[in-house]
């Protein structure tokens, strides 16, 4: 996402926090707050500490620094080799069909690339400033879901929903060639990932750096649903992605595009496997 709808999503974030926190309201319990006490009340839990502030788990500073040190390698490099890099680590649906009518032969990087991409695109971006605003993405919403999950599992979750969101890509830009980089599908997903946790706790959203999820009983996928908090926090999101990115509003007017196929595939993984890899809810 781009930096204006950064800003317009925190704005949202914070109406959000004022309906599902009571913190702007009456204080009076609301549906969701008495969901969440009900299950608290059935599967009592020893309270835990909460956790420091800035305390970044190892495998986001990991992931982070790779985006940095290969965006800095690109920059280092000749535009001829930086070329040969995107189109074979770049993720396109024109490595799925026959494009030697178009460009005179085969899509560079051949088969493995074909599998590979999946995953790579994630570690490529188009600019400092989107490099920038992927890592704080990463940062806020990442941090919540790698502490939950611990690093193994995080990182497999990642590049999961990042070839979920190369599956959107596929399936939405079919038969074209355009190339998709950035690591947004796959933090769409943790996004997801971190709204399960967010909101199975009543002030998880408000407190979510100083929140200790490791302990909270998450709710299940229709009973999130059934949160007011939540389900505006979906419908801000889902509104914005395809707006910005529709519209092509905040791309420059240039021939970048913000890829929100991709988002909308990592953001619906993340959503719907968040179980699969929660060792703790399990």
């Amino acid at each position: 996402m781009n930096s204006m709808a950064l800003r317009f999503l925190y704005k949202c974030v914070i109406a959000v926090r004022c309906a599902s926190t009571n913190a702007c309201t009456v204080p009076r319990k609301t549906k969701e707050l008495k969901l969440t006490e009900k299950l608290s009340d059935q599967y009592p839990l020893e309270p835990e500490p909460a956790q420091p502030m800035f305390n970044v788990p190892g495998i986001i500073i990991v992931l982070i620094g790779s985006f940095i040190a290969i965006h800095v390698v690109r920059q280092l490099i000749s535009p001829e080799m930086d070329e040969w890099l995107i189109l074979r680590f770049a993720f396109s649906a024109g490595r799925f069909f026959d494009v030697s009518q178009i460009l005179g032969g085969p899509f560079p990087g051949g088969t493995g690339a074909a599998v590979w991409s999946f995953f790579s695109h994630m570690f490529l971006h188009g600019s400092w400033e989107h490099l920038l605003i992927n890592s704080l993405w990463m940062l806020a919403f990442g941090s919540v879901v790698a502490r939950r999950f611990g690093w193994l599992r995080f990182l497999l979750f990642t590049l999961v929903t990042a070839a979920l969101g190369a599956v959107g890509n596929l399936v939405i830009y079919w038969g074209e060639i355009s190339l998709m980089i950035g690591a947004s599908g796959a933090i769409s997903g943790q996004m997801a990932a971190a709204i399960r946790l967010m909101f199975s706790s009543p002030g998880g959203l408000s407190n979510m750096q100083l929140t200790n999820f490791s302990g909270i009983r998450v709710l299940s996928l229709g009973q999130l649903l059934q949160v007011r908090g939540a389900l505006m926090f979906i419908g801000v999101w889902l509104i914005l992605n395809l707006v910005f990115g529709l519209s092509g509003f905040g791309t420059g007017g240039g021939i970048a595009r913000i890829a929100w196929e991709a988002h909308l595939g990592g953001f619906l993984g993340g959503l719907l496997l968040f179980s699969l890899f929660d060792r703790r809810g399990n």
